[in-house]
């Protein structure tokens, strides 16, 4: 997302991921968090902590994706109210569909503080979200990930992962199989 909006103009390579994993300063509008967002094991922990067990439900969303009305039961069901109140019409149409930056002039006037603040400050909201999905970005399919990187990755994830199956008590493969 970042790169597809002129945030980050850096290629998706290990050094760019272990800068920002291994920066000493963290934090949002200081570093990316492209993978430190990745370690469910803490957050899903502190909510835990705060909440209790039995008042955290945590869901793949592989599953949402799969079958969205029995994840709407389940939520439903969990959070002890009908089912009834969640629409079906709601699951018939994918809202946040994989885009892609239309070339380079895409990236860079989205990426232009000018752009953004006028974009920001000067348009109502739906004209900004009309302008930004139309002459900003296309339709485009799933980038596929450099080996390289998967496999940086899996070794910083899988344990984070394991640690969370632990804690929920239960294993959770569609993390493993989303990279």
């Amino acid at each position: 997302m970042d790169y597809r909006e002129g945030v980050n103009n850096k290629d998706f390579t290990i050094k760019m991921l272990e800068e920002d994993f291994c920066c000493a300063r963290k934090g949002f509008g200081i570093s990316y968090l492209y993978v430190d967002l990745g370690l469910y094991y803490e957050q899903v922990k502190r909510y835990i902590e705060t909440f209790g067990k039995d008042n955290v439900l945590v869901l793949p969303s592989r599953e949402l994706f799969e079958d969205p009305q029995a994840i709407a039961k389940r939520v439903a069901s969990f959070l002890k109210i009908d089912a009834a109140a969640f629409n079906p019409e709601i699951f018939q149409t994918a809202h946040n569909r994989l885009k892609a930056s239309r070339g380079a002039w895409s990236r860079r006037v989205a990426g232009h503080p000018w752009a953004r603040w006028i974009g920001y400050h000067l348009l109502p909201r739906k004209r900004q979200w009309w302008l930004y999905q139309h002459l900003i970005l296309k339709a485009a399919d799933k980038p596929k990930i450099d080996p390289e990187v998967q496999h940086y990755l899996k070794e910083i994830f899988d344990p984070d992962i394991t640690k969370l199956e632990h804690l929920l008590g239960k294993k959770i493969p569609s993390l493993r199989d989303s990279w």
